[in-house]
């Protein structure tokens, strides 16, 4: 849901908590295209690719919303799917309709989505800290340097 990486999740995660201008802008702009599967804006924009804080939450979200999907189908909270839908179709629509117009799917969807959330939000906590760390030694370096060239 939101494209590999249940980016969709982060996208709110990041409006739930960032204060950081950068993240809240990236966000804002990724949202749209997020609703439709498609993710690069907040995986270039962000970035998620090549940053070692958000490459956990990455890889094992998807991971764990498959096991709680399979879950819930295996022990008849949800019906099993009986289509397929285009990739681009909208969370929330694609739950109902894959599982032949049953509400149940949609809830899946719900609660895999808040549960995304509720696991992205440490890690981009801990990214933004990592972020203004760096901005932080950063602004440090060009005090020094400026001071030896006086």
């Amino acid at each position: 849901m939101g494209g590999s990486g249940t980016t969709l999740a982060l996208i709110a995660a990041i409006f739930l908590v960032s204060a950081s201008k950068h993240y809240r802008t990236i966000g804002k702009l990724s949202a749209p295209a997020g609703i439709f599967n498609i993710n690069e804006p907040v995986l270039f924009g962000l970035p998620v690719v090549l940053n070692p804080v958000m490459f956990i939450p990455f890889l094992t979200i998807p991971v764990l919303l498959t096991l709680t999907s399979y879950l819930a189908i295996a022990i008849g909270l949800v019906p099993k799917t009986v289509a397929l839908v285009p990739w681009t179709t909208p969370p929330l629509i694609s739950g109902y309709l894959v599982t032949g117009g049953s509400f149940a799917g949609v809830v899946l969807q719900l609660f895999n989505i808040t549960l995304a959330t509720a696991l992205y939000i440490p890690f981009i906590k801990a990214s933004m800290r990592a972020e203004q760390r760096n901005f932080h030694n950063e602004g440090d370096k060009a005090d020094a340097d400026t001071t030896k060239a006086s």
